[in-house]
């Protein structure tokens, strides 16, 4: 599909200008064959710093647990808590 101009987003100077490749020949093929999109874990990327949290939004998360918290029983606080780390490692991906 050919590019063309979109009233939010800015066009490059350069319409011919490449695109840049993030996935292998094989899992673009796949991609295809599938109709559907690979999200890589964030920790199977191989870069440490891959999907780390800002510092904003490391902020906002120590808020809310700690309204959290206020809310919550001691043995509530724990399971909750630890539920909620493994979610977030679980569900964490990387588009």
């Amino acid at each position: 599909m050919p590019a063309s101009d979109h009233p939010i987003f800015n066009s490059p100077p350069d319409m011919e200008i490449p695109i840049w490749r993030y996935m292998s020949l094989a899992r673009f093929i796949w991609l295809l064959q599938n109709q559907a999109l690979y999200l890589a874990r964030c920790d199977r990327l191989g870069d440490p710093y891959e999907g780390y949290f800002t510092q904003p939004m490391l902020t906002k998360k120590d808020e809310f647990i700690q309204a959290f918290i206020a809310r919550q029983t001691d043995l509530m606080v724990t399971r909750r808590m630890c539920r909620l780390n493994k979610l977030v490692s679980i569900f964490i991906t990387v588009t």
